[in-house]
């Protein structure tokens, strides 16, 4: 957080300084005080309520997945200050999960239209409760082997009191409470037709095993969340139980308690206590650059923002170079501050999608979500609307050009493409042997070596005479339309 902050002010002073390298994962930093967070109710969790933490409260996104060129692979988690017994738990489970992807799918990356469907692993995170001494987090995972897919959910709870991490069973007290709990999941699950008895009964056998994830919507009803293949239900949904409050209320412990009035608090506006709307920011050139007349290339990033995004922008700055950020919607509310900075800046902020997920194994209505929650986000903490996508892996048909509602954008390259190892000199190597006027290179904020491999890049190109632009910029005074692919303006392939 305080590297944040130093880079932060550093950009609202001079428009660019040094800043350090974010601390390891499961280090324990200090608990930041922290500000109100917003919460929401979850409709994929039947009402769930979430909350989204600003950069206030010390929260940094971490990546757990390595750099795998052409697979589909996206895997995060939270490093939560004061909290290293959790965060060391969840980059575990994180970590597990990656591994055992990739063990069992060693060499499959998409090649082209025609080959077998791609196998995609997605581990994401998102908080019951953040405020006092409880820490609320649950772990998303959807996969595809190939055939089949699925959505599952896993939840731990941290005590700041006692220092401990505790499974959703520690919400209820004692034994014969998860009994009577499980008793009620039993009745509403049999009564629906798309669950097989004999699933259902095998899932409840183990209570201790059986509530992996259980939390309270603001009503306080508790809400317990299964996949659906474990129910047998045929579909890769999750399936959310709703257990009324009256059922519960006797039931819970100590820390179940607390954490249903935490999901009981009221909804405070977006932007938290003590951050100004719009950091100061150097003012961005006044005129466009004229691209018809000049070289210019269009520097794009991936998969921020993150603990590499104040970096970036020192970089940036110090090049007057502007870019555009794809960024992905679930972690915007946790870097509100630097985005403010980097839409003064003269950046533009775009969408990546809410979760990263591929975009083409979606329905219509699924897709319009992941890119409408994004702009939502974007909106509330920067007032800029995110109109371009770039969708996950480059993964588009017909059916998400057709809900994208803005321009699809690709790349002309992409430096770290077919990389395993190697570093920055060699990610920029490919950048400026790629670049040519009207290129869109792509780089990826999760790498470490990023902000020096752009570095470069910028100084090379710069003494070349290319100018850095958003990708906007690079079509002005042409508006991009909505569906097509760009670099090549075509529409989208059918499904």
């Amino acid at each position: 957080m305080r590297r944040r902050l130093f880079a932060l002010v550093a950009l609202l002073a001079i428009g660019g300084a040094g800043c350090g390298f974010p601390g390891m994962a499961g280090v324990e930093r200090p608990p930041v005080p922290t500000p109100r967070v917003v919460s929401q109710a979850d409709p994929r969790y039947d009402g769930t309520t979430t909350v989204m933490p600003s950069g206030a409260t010390g929260v940094e996104v971490r990546h757990a997945e390595p750099v795998r060129p052409g697979r589909r692979l996206h895997a995060v988690y939270p490093d939560v200050p004061g909290a290293g017994p959790l965060t060391e738990r969840l980059k575990r489970h994180a970590e597990r999960q990656v591994e055992e992807f990739l063990n069992t799918h060693p060499d499959h990356a998409p090649t082209g239209r025609g080959t077998p469907p791609a196998p995609e692993l997605n581990v994401g995170f998102s908080f019951l409760a953040l405020s006092g001494d409880l820490v609320g987090v649950r772990q998303e995972t959807s996969y595809f082997n190939g055939i089949e897919e699925g959505v599952g959910a896993r939840d731990l709870w941290y005590d700041r009191r006692q220092r401990q991490v505790h499974e959703p069973a520690a919400l209820f007290d004692g034994d014969d409470a998860v009994v009577a709990v499980l008793d009620e999941v039993r009745r509403e699950l049999e009564s629906r037709p798309e669950v097989r008895l004999e699933r259902l009964k095998k899932t409840l056998a183990e209570p201790d095993q059986a509530l992996r994830a259980a939390a309270f919507t603001r009503d306080g009803d508790l809400v317990v969340v299964y996949e659906g293949a474990e129910l047998g239900t045929g579909s890769g949904a999750p399936v959310a139980v709703r257990v009324p409050k009256a059922k519960v209320r006797n039931q819970l412990s100590d820390l179940g308690r607390r954490a249903r009035a935490q999901a009981a608090l009221p909804t405070p506006p977006m932007m938290p206590a003590g951050l100004s709307p719009v950091p100061r920011m150097p003012t961005p050139r006044a005129e466009p650059v004229p691209c018809h007349e000049v070289s210019c290339v269009a520097i794009t990033f991936d998969g921020g923002p993150g603990p590499e995004t104040a970096r970036l922008l020192e970089v940036l700055g110090r090049h007057k170079a502007r870019a555009t950020f794809f960024v992905t919607g679930a972690h915007v509310s946790i870097y509100g501050d630097l985005l403010r900075a980097a839409g003064r800046a003269g950046h533009q902020i775009a969408d990546g999608t809410w979760s990263h997920r591929d975009l083409t194994r979606l329905s219509p209505g699924e897709v319009r979500a992941e890119l409408d929650r994004t702009r939502a986000a974007v909106r509330a903490a920067t007032g800029l609307e995110a109109r371009p996508v770039r969708p996950p892996y480059g993964a588009v048909n017909a059916r998400v050009a057709a809900n994208a509602g803005g321009p699809l954008i690709f790349w002309t390259a992409d430096p770290a493409a077919g990389r395993i190892g190697g570093g920055a000199q060699e990610i920029a190597d490919r950048a400026i042997a790629a670049s040519g006027r009207g290129a869109i290179l792509v780089f990826h904020e999760s790498g470490p070596e990023t902000a020096a491999a752009l570095d470069r890049t910028l100084r090379v190109l710069s003494a070349r005479g290319h100018r850095f632009v958003t990708v906007s910029e690079r079509y002005a005074p042409r508006r991009m339309a909505d569906g097509f692919t760009y670099p090549e303006r075509r529409p989208a392939p059918p499904p």
